[in-house]
């Protein structure tokens, strides 16, 4: 069957981009509980960073990254590259050149269900990349996989055009439709978050802030007022 590749993707609208930006995976994940959030052991390269753009969704043949190649040369500024890898570590399909690539087409970033490498060039750019896993040795490109077809990566479907949002918290799948009721919920819970870190930070415990006592007092649970060593010396008297 010949290999079929979709040149162009359906992109959020730049301001829902922006305003999913500003707010956390942790934060989306509590307002949205139809978002979808990858596998935790894909993890950011680089701590501090944060991403948010549309799905160029990419499956690549396990040791082969052609179909990656290609992805490069269609990408737009701003666009994250969202790889099936099929969780594949032996063979990393991402580098440093790609890297350099990647960053001359202005694609925000990538999510590699599989292993990358060269990770010291890679965070010396400052370029965001999620993967799974890290491996030295490279891949073939001789195979090709799809192109902006929907994808399975960390355990999630993701659609060419979804929006993309991965911080140090892991990484969050968003339909494109559902953007304009989220950033409201979310900049809520942001606002509401703003307010709990003020009142703890006055003195409040987090059982009162969110009124635990009654899930303590249904639990029966008994306080004592000594040190655990202490108390066992004693029962044993």
């Amino acid at each position: 069957m010949d290999s079929i590749v979709f040149l162009k993707i359906l992109r959020p609208p730049a301001e829902a981009i922006q305003q999913i930006q500003d707010l956390s995976v942790a934060t989306i994940y509590e307002v949205d509980n139809e978002t979808r959030i990858m596998d935790p052991g894909i993890k950011s390269l680089i701590i501090g960073q944060k991403v948010c753009g549309p799905a160029l969704t990419c499956q690549v043949e396990p040791g082969d990254n052609l179909a990656l190649h290609k992805a490069l040369t269609i990408a737009e500024k701003g666009d994250i590259l969202v790889v099936d890898g099929s969780g594949s570590l032996d063979t990393a399909v991402w580098g440093s050149l790609m890297t350099h690539a990647a960053l001359a087409r202005g694609i925000a970033g990538i999510i590699v269900d599989g292993s990358v490498r060269d990770v010291v060039e890679i965070r010396a750019l400052g370029f965001p990349v999620w993967a799974k896993g890290t491996c030295p040795k490279g891949p073939t490109k001789k195979k090709f996989g799809s192109l902006n077809f929907p994808v399975r990566v960390g355990g999630v479907w993701v659609q060419p055009g979804d929006l993309i949002l991965a911080d140090d918290d892991g990484v969050a799948v968003i339909s494109a439709g559902r953007t304009p009721g989220l950033i409201s919920l979310g900049k809520l819970r942001k606002q509401n978050e703003e307010e709990f870190s003020k009142r703890l930070l006055a003195g409040v415990t987090t059982i009162e802030l969110f009124s635990l006592q009654g899930n303590l007092d249904q639990l029966n649970l008994t306080e004592i007022n000594s040190d655990y060593q202490t108390w066992m010396a004693q029962s044993k008297k």
